[in-house]
């Protein structure tokens, strides 16, 4: 894997200074059960058809810890500044939702999605509220006999506070309005807070695995409304992938196979409404699926993208001042860069690398001169960091 030397000052811009290399390299030896912690709790699931639930999801807990970092389950109100939440997968169609502290290394499970008979359930995506309190997952978890009825396996949006209790279902029984028809599904993924955390927006996508439509939808995190449509104004297919910036609140979102003279790519809608601001097109390259992440400061989004050329898919850096796209974490034959999240201090970068089969997670600092990149973990099967 090549990184990128830069120099990055916290609360401050990113700045590509040169194209020189660090060598380093991922574990190879997968270990699912690696780092956790805690065994399964009482579980709970949410109310029918959208309806606040109560109770813990099960594999609440965890013995590491210590002092505010990952935390000892219900010892914390709030995720501290230096623990994100992560991705583990432990089956085929299972992952557990873990917190990691990057400072001690100290890991605790969040949940196993175990209910019943079902050891778990993939999940879709994770977003953390802005006062870093609640979770929100898209899963296939707590299916009730509504849901079931409809024939389609639909993920569900829940809310949960950082231990993994306190279990809300935001999303409801969506009908299958195509009744017989092989292949016809609802996707829910990739949720993501608004600023003021009382709303959530996520990716609502419907139709046939060859052809459908894709847009994005908000819902309020109380678990007490209905989801609206967020309407774009824009000739494209919308991609999703919604990321805020955390200074002016304004929403970005990807979007594709637009009509003649409108791009695909990323365009800024501003907080108050009004026309959205063209800022990333896709020359050259095939951006990936991932959710991009902005700096807390809000002035750098980062994002991934493929090349066409070779086929790479390494991390980019979009700086808002200069309005340019600078390249942050090259991939390789064989590497790719997944997807990034910044932390709270805007000094630190938790990013996911692909290798062959396996998924880590590094840690780059820019705090210190030069930055620094080292690996947190080794099992081969982590990714999808989010602070």
């Amino acid at each position: 894997m090549r990184t990128a030397c830069l120099s990055f000052a916290p609360l401050a811009i990113l700045i590509l200074v040169s194209a020189c290399t660090t060598s380093s390299s991922p574990g190879q030896n997968p270990d699912p059960s690696a780092g956790e912690g805690g065994a399964a709790g009482d579980g709970g699931s949410a109310g029918n058809g959208g309806s606040s639930g109560s109770g813990g999801l099960p594999g609440n807990g965890g013995s590491s810890g210590t002092g505010g970092s990952a935390g000892n389950a219900g010892a914390a109100s709030a995720l501290s500044p230096t623990t994100f939440i992560f991705e583990r997968k432990v089956g085929g169609d299972r992952d557990h939702l873990v917190a990691m502290d990057f400072v001690s290394g100290d890991q605790r499970v969040i949940t196993t999605l175990a209910e019943g008979s079902v050891e778990g359930w993939k999940i879709d995506g994770a977003t953390v509220s802005p006062d870093r309190t609640r979770i929100v997952i898209s899963t296939m978890f707590g299916a009730t006999a509504e849901d079931n009825a409809t024939g389609l396996a639909t993920n569900r949006l829940w809310s949960l506070d950082i231990a993994g209790g306190d279990v809300r279902r935001l999303t409801p029984v969506f009908p299958n309005t195509h009744p017989g028809q092989t292949g016809w599904h609802i996707d829910i993924r990739d949720p993501a807070f608004f600023p003021d955390g009382k709303s959530v927006i996520f990716d609502f996508g419907e139709g046939d695995f060859q052809s459908g439509y894709v847009a994005p939808w908000i819902v309020s995190t109380d678990g007490g409304s209905l989801p609206s449509l967020f309407k774009t104004n824009l000739d494209c297919s919308v991609n999703g992938n919604a990321a805020f910036n955390p200074a002016t609140g304004d929403m970005l979102l990807s979007h594709v196979v637009c009509i003649p003279g409108t791009g695909g790519g990323f365009y800024l809608y501003p907080k108050n409404g009004g026309a959205p601001d063209y800022l990333v097109n896709e020359d050259g390259v095939s951006m990936s699926s991932e959710p991009p992440a902005f700096s807390v400061d809000g002035t750098v989004f980062v994002y991934t993208a493929r090349t066409y050329s070779d086929s790479i898919q390494s991390l980019y850096a979009y700086i808002m001042s200069d309005r340019k796209v600078v390249p942050l974490i090259l991939g390789a034959s064989g590497t790719d860069i997944v997807n990034a999240s910044f932390a709270p201090d805007n000094a630190h970068m938790v990013y996911c690398v692909k290798q062959g089969d396996l998924y880590n997670l590094r840690l780059l600092d820019f705090g210190v001169d030069p930055p620094t990149d080292k690996a947190l973990t080794n099992d081969g099967v982590s990714c999808d960091a989010v602070f």
